[in-house]
C-alpha cells in the first residue's frame, strides 16, 4: 500500500492511502470552491460550499465563528462517488438567527458506507502569526491603504512613538480578505481633540493574524452588529470545537488574542477646575482625574484586570497597575508651561484590550 498526498483546490493537503477501500482506510475529499467568500445575509444571499468525496456517504459540515465556537451544523444525508456535493449558507446560527458582521471558517467530516472518516479542518496547520503590516497614510487624500497578502484579522493604531500613548484606534481587529485597500481616515483622534498625523513622533501601528482558509466574511447586518458570535451567547449554549486542536495551539490562542470586545469603554473628568476658557478646564499647578469604566463593561473588564496610564503632551506621567472604577489620580502640573495641553489616558487590559480618550486643558499662567 503506498501513500501520498492530494493537493485540493483552495490549497489544504489530505493523506491518501492508495488501495481496496477497506475499513481503517482515509480517502480524498477535495474543497471545489467556496463563492462567494463575502456576503450579505440580510440581502437573502448566501454562501454556497462545493465539495467531493471519491467514495459514497454521508457528511457533515459545520461553520464556526472564530473563537472557534460553533454557530450551525449541517448534514449531508448521502453522498454519490465523486459528484459535487453543495451546501449553502444563508449567514444564520442554528436557531435561525443572523450572525454578526464577522469571520467565519468551517470543516467537513465525510464518513464513506464502511465507516472510514475523513475530515478538511483548515486550523490544523494554521499557526498562531502576530506581524506588523506595512501601512501608508495619504495627508492629501487623507486615506490610510495597506495590502493584505492573506486573509487576516487586522489591527492599526495611531499612536506618538519613544514610549508615548496610544491616540486612536483605526482598525480595531477587523476581518479583511487577501486584496489591497484603501479607508478613509482624517487623521485625527475619535473625539477630534488631537490631529495626530501633525504630531512628529506620530507612527502607525499594525498588526495582522491569519484566518484558516477559506473563511466567510458575512456584511450588512441590519444593526451594525459586528461582535464575535460566540460573545453573544450564552456559554453554556454554545459548543466548542475540539478542545484536544486547541490544547496543542493548532489553530491559534483563540482566548489570548486581542479581539475588540476586550477594549474598555471610559471616561474620566477633571477634578480641581478653577475656571473655564474657550470651553477648556483650567487647572492650576496641581489637579486630579477621576476614572471611571462604563457601567456596561465595568464587571467584565475588572475582572480581566487593567492598567491606567496617563500622559501629559504625550510623554508618560504616572500609571496604576490594578486598575479600579472609579480611580483617582493626582498629577503634579507644576513643571508645565502656562496655555493649552493634552491629556492622554490609556486603559490596558491583560488580555489585550485597548482604548485611549485624548482631552484638552489650560494650565493658569502662575
Amino acid at each position: 500500500m503506498v501513500s501520498k498526498t492530494i493537493t485540493a483546490v483552495f490549497g489544504f493537503t489530505l493523506l491518501v492511502l492508495a488501495g481496496p477501500a477497506v475499513a481503517g482506510q482515509t480517502f480524498k475529499l477535495d474543497i471545489i470552491e467556496v463563492t462567494p467568500r463575502q456576503f450579505n445575509p440580510s440581502g437573502n444571499e448566501q454562501a454556497q460550499i462545493q465539495f467531493r468525496s471519491e467514495r459514497d456517504g454521508q457528511a457533515t459540515v459545520r461553520f464556526y465563528d472564530r473563537r472557534a465556537y460553533q454557530v450551525r451544523e449541517f448534514a449531508v444525508e448521502h453522498i454519490a462517488a465523486n459528484e459535487t456535493v453543495t451546501v449553502a449558507w444563508n449567514g444564520k446560527d442554528d436557531q435561525g438567527q443572523l450572525v454578526p458582521n464577522e469571520a467565519y471558517f468551517f470543516t467537513i467530516e465525510a464518513t464513506d458506507i464502511q465507516g472510514n472518516r475523513v475530515e478538511y479542518d483548515p486550523t490544523t496547520n494554521l499557526k498562531p502569526r502576530f506581524a506588523p503590516m506595512a501601512v501608508n497614510y495619504d495627508s492629501d487624500q487623507q486615506r490610510l491603504s495597506f495590502s493584505v497578502d492573506q486573509d487576516s484579522v487586522l489591527d492599526v493604531r495611531s499612536g506618538v512613538s519613544d514610549g508615548g500613548p496610544l491616540l486612536a484606534k483605526l482598525v480595531e481587529w477587523q476581518p479583511f480578505l487577501r486584496g489591497d485597500y484603501s479607508i478613509p481616515w482624517d487623521g485625527w483622534d475619535k473625539a477630534h481633540t488631537v490631529k495626530a498625523v501633525s504630531l512628529p513622533n506620530h507612527q502607525l501601528y499594525s498588526q495582522i493574524q491569519p484566518l484558516p482558509a477559506n473563511s466567510i466574511l458575512t456584511v450588512g447586518h441590519p444593526d451594525g452588529q459586528d461582535d464575535i458570535y460566540s460573545l453573544m451567547q450564552p456559554q453554556n449554549s454554545l459548543k466548542r470545537k475540539s478542545a484536544t486542536d486547541f490544547a496543542d495551539q493548532r489553530y491559534s490562542q483563540a482566548d489570548a488574542s486581542p479581539y475588540k470586545h476586550l477594549s474598555p469603554v471610559f471616561d474620566f473628568d477633571f477634578n480641581d477646575v478653577i475656571a473655564t476658557e474657550n470651553d477648556l478646564p483650567v487647572l492650576s499647578g496641581k489637579g486630579s482625574i477621576t476614572l471611571r469604566l462604563k457601567e456596561s463593561v465595568k464587571q467584565r473588564v475588572t475582572e480581566t484586570r487593567y492598567e491606567i496610564l496617563v500622559f501629559v503632551d504625550y510623554k508618560f506621567v504616572t500609571e496604576i497597575e490594578e486598575g479600579r472604577s472609579p480611580a483617582k489620580l493626582n498629577i503634579d502640573m507644576a513643571n508645565l508651561a502656562a496655555g493649552e495641553h493634552t491629556f492622554t489616558v490609556n486603559l490596558v487590559t491583560l488580555q489585550g484590550g485597548l482604548a485611549t480618550l485624548n482631552k484638552r486643558f489650560i494650565k493658569k499662567t502662575d
